[in-house]
């Protein structure tokens, strides 16, 4: 094992500690039976990234509720990086954050096709981080909590643009999260029930 870490310290910053608490970008925080996942450090550099250091006002909510963005036409777009802003945001999703699930699905749906709109509703949840930096992801000792637990729901006929609906979900082990998804259902559903 010794090796192993000699020779990836020439490539690479290596910390060898008892207590784990920084990994693939996120930082963990050890309180007697509870881990706190977070990745401030990621969401700071995007913020200073994207000139957002003074937009701790701007957004409390990750989206704007029934916002309408399609795509649309080639437009002079401001000079913002759309699709790496979006891949940013959709692996801090991934890691800690299921609260920007929605937001960040539906601006992935436009990766090639964005206009201002979209540009502006990244922005928006980049700036509803910067807000909410505080926010952890817990885990927790819960032996007395069903094992598996999973939480799932859809809207019906939510996109605009194909009547499609949109689910999303959760799935708990022990009471603690492990995993969310969200997803443009393929067909279109004719009731709410198809839907769910």
């Amino acid at each position: 094992m010794e090796g192993f870490f000699e020779h990836y310290k020439k490539h690479v910053q290596i910390t060898i500690s008892n207590k784990c608490d920084f990994i693939i970008q996120m930082s963990l925080e050890w309180d007697n039976d509870k881990l706190y996942l977070s990745q401030n450090r990621q969401i700071e550099r995007l913020i200073d990234k994207y000139n957002l250091q003074d937009s701790k006002q701007a957004s409390k909510k990750p989206m704007k509720p029934k916002l309408n963005i399609m795509a649309g036409p080639k437009e002079d777009l401001p000079d913002v990086p759309y699709a790496q802003l979006v891949c940013a945001l959709l692996f801090i999703l991934r890691c800690t954050r299921p609260d920007i699930l929605f937001s960040v699905t539906l601006l992935c749906r436009y990766l090639t096709k964005y206009t201002s709109p979209h540009i502006k509703a990244a922005i928006r949840v980049l700036s509803y981080l910067n807000c909410t930096m505080d926010f952890k992801l817990v885990h927790k000792m819960t032996p007395d909590v069903q094992p598996l637990e999973i939480f799932i729901d859809s809207d019906w006929g939510g996109d605009k643009e194909t009547g499609r609906s949109t689910a999303g979900g959760i799935i708990f082990l022990y009471g603690n999260p492990v995993t969310w998804f969200g997803q443009k259902q393929g067909d279109v559903s004719l009731s709410t029930s198809e839907a769910e």
